[in-house]
């Protein structure tokens, strides 16, 4: 009885999280089948069970009940382990536009191991492209991203653009003789564009279209709309400055009191340690990037779909600090760390010598406390990334 109430819980959680008249109701019909099945089968145990005893008058205590009770939990659990290598080999083709809890963990899982979808992005809809497999091709909205993929040429690419950068959306194809329509998303400049293609069934289209534009104007900073009006590139400073970041290196007296505890509470900044100098290549939050320089640590972070990442190298530890790429337009020069077994790339301004004072003090420090041991280990490990960048 209780393996049956679990099983029958099990079945109704399925059609809370998969069952939808608005889809395709064969997958959550034959996936709840399983389970409805499986419980009568518990069910029709306990009835045989109980005819059997009432015909040899067998009292209901004893080995009985353990053998009946275990033939019952076994057969279930070798039931389930079948469902749970059969039902996987049975996904079909994802049909029309599904909402997040309509789409199988199977997919799911394909999504993260390809590097379409981050743990830290939360999905509202997916769309199918011509009826493909969901691995050949597909169109996403997320809470950070909306975009697609698909298999060319057996590479899978992808193309994104970010919710909040959007300019306009239109709807640039349509006939009632395909299922899908065809858009078009414009972000900065008119050469700054994608297509998506989403399915029509339900007016699942229509939806996913309506869901991006109320995520996107939520988003949306006033320099970037102004940039989309004037049909520009936005003035990413001034973004910066309206969220308190200033593209500079700053002393630890300027620093935000926000950003300060931003820093305290990832554990990038711990009690009793100095900060020495500051930067932040952030646009909408220091998480996006940065750098900071203490007095016996240097290192930095960058936060992506994943999440936020960071890398911290001991002063005295620090093999090489080389300039890898000179600065450009919209970025100042590119700086790698390398350290006994990691290595870490920044950015840093190129505006009135920052960047060269940050990175001269960084070098000053390290040497001071640089021995010969660690000369010895660093000479090894830079020979191993130079062999396997020639590789």
């Amino acid at each position: 009885l209780i393996g049956g109430a679990l099983l029958a819980l099990l079945m109704l959680a399925e059609f809370a999280l998969t069952f939808d008249l608005g889809t395709a109701l064969g997958w959550a019909t034959l996936r709840s089948a399983f389970y409805i099945g499986l419980s009568f089968w518990l069910f029709w145990n306990l009835v045989l069970y109980r005819r059997a005893v009432r015909k040899d008058d067998v009292s209901y205590r004893g080995s009985a009940i353990i053998r009946w009770s275990g033939l019952t939990i076994v057969g279930a659990g070798l039931v389930a382990a079948g469902i749970g290598i059969i039902v996987p080999l049975l996904q079909p083709v994802t049909k029309g536009v599904l909402s997040a809890r309509q789409i199988p963990w199977e997919q799911y899982n394909w999504m993260y191991q390809n590097n379409i979808l981050g743990t830290a992005e939360r999905v509202f809809y997916y769309s199918e492209d011509h009826g493909k497999p969901f691995s050949e091709s597909g169109n996403l909205l997320t809470d950070q991203y909306v975009g697609y993929w698909q298999q060319k040429e057996g590479e899978l690419e992808s193309g994104w653009i970010r919710v909040g950068e959007i300019c306009r959306v239109e709807k640039t194809s349509t006939s009632a003789d395909v299922p899908e329509n065809l858009y078009t998303i414009y972000t900065f400049g008119e050469d700054r564009w994608m297509r998506i293609m989403l399915s029509k069934s339900g007016g699942g289209d229509r939806e996913f279209v309506a869901r991006l534009k109320y995520l996107n104007n939520e988003k949306m900073h006033s320099e970037v709309r102004s940039a989309c009006d004037e049909n520009r590139k936005p003035d990413w400073k001034r973004i910066a400055a309206g969220n308190g970041i200033e593209h500079r290196v700053i002393e630890p007296e300027d620093i935000d009191q926000r950003h300060l505890t931003w820093l305290r509470h990832n554990d990038f900044l711990k009690r009793g340690e100095t900060i020495l100098k500051f930067f932040s290549l952030g646009n909408y939050s220091i998480s996006e990037g940065g750098v900071l320089l203490k007095k016996t640590q240097f290192g930095g972070w960058s936060e992506d779909t994943d999440g936020l990442h960071s890398w911290w190298f001991k002063l005295g530890e620090i093999c090489a600090v080389a300039r890898k790429e000179e600065a450009t337009e919209t970025r100042g020069p590119r700086y790698r760390i390398t350290g006994l077994s990691d290595w870490f790339e920044f950015h840093l301004p190129d505006e009135n010598g920052q960047e060269a004072a940050l990175i001269s003090q960084l070098r000053a420090m390290n040497s001071a406390v640089f021995s010969d041991d660690i000369a010895d280990a660093c000479e090894a490990e830079l020979a191993r990334l130079e062999e396997g960048e020639s590789d």
